[in-house]
């Protein structure tokens, strides 16, 4: 009998759902991840050859995210503030006292940085510094790195999560894997930060 793929869920029994024919890591339904599964449990499924079964790191809780997103708050106004202040100085250097209102320079510079903290460090490092400091990172579904287009779509996804009250970055709360609003929208997930990824093949082969 061949080995074929799994078609349900090894720990809620529900289907499961693959995306552009990638490798399913998570059930879209209870977010456990497809780990430990034995060649005997794949015999007994039907469906599509499934060659990928990985081992994920579990999901960070809201309470370290919330505690992360706060020290990140802080470092990202400081970081804007003396951005802010560098510029002013600048411009008054180049320009001469007698120029346009610096309040304008200020605010750009500000703005700027307070834009590119998140996703610059998402993107090099897998997690700002408050994400880091309370060990855990951001990563794509099949715990991968984000990269720098994904990391701007997921701070871009942070405006329609916060527009309805916030409820966009609280849904986390309830979500089986942790995903707010823009997590969904980008394709992360904040997780507990550990060994990286490790993946066990199950190649299609057939069984006498």
């Amino acid at each position: 009998m061949a080995i074929r793929q799994l078609n349900y869920c090894s720990h809620c029994g529900m289907p499961l759902f693959k995306r552009g024919g990638d490798p399913v890591y998570f059930c879209q339904s209870c977010g456990h991840g497809l780990a430990g599964l034995s060649a005997p449990t794949i015999r007994a499924r039907t469906g599509p050859a499934l060659v990928l079964v990985a081992h994920l790191p579990h999901h960070a809780g809201l309470v370290r995210r919330v505690a992360a997103a706060g020290l990140d708050l802080f470092l990202g106004g400081l970081a804007a503030a003396v951005a802010s202040s560098i510029a002013v100085q600048a411009a008054i250097i180049v320009q001469g006292r007698h120029t346009a209102d610096p309040r304008t320079v200020a605010w750009i510079a500000g703005i700027a940085v307070l834009a590119a903290y998140q996703p610059l460090f998402w993107a090099r490092y897998g997690g700002t510094p408050g994400m880091q400091l309370f060990g855990i990172r951001l990563s794509r579904l099949d715990g991968s790195s984000l990269g720098p287009a994904r990391a701007v779509r997921r701070e871009l996804a942070m405006v329609p999560s916060a527009l309805p009250l916030g409820l966009g970055f609280a849904w986390a709360a309830w979500d089986a894997r942790g995903q707010a609003w823009h997590d969904r929208i980008a394709g992360t997930v904040v997780v507990v930060a550990t060994a990286p990824l490790r993946t066990r093949r199950f190649p299609p082969t057939t069984a006498s």
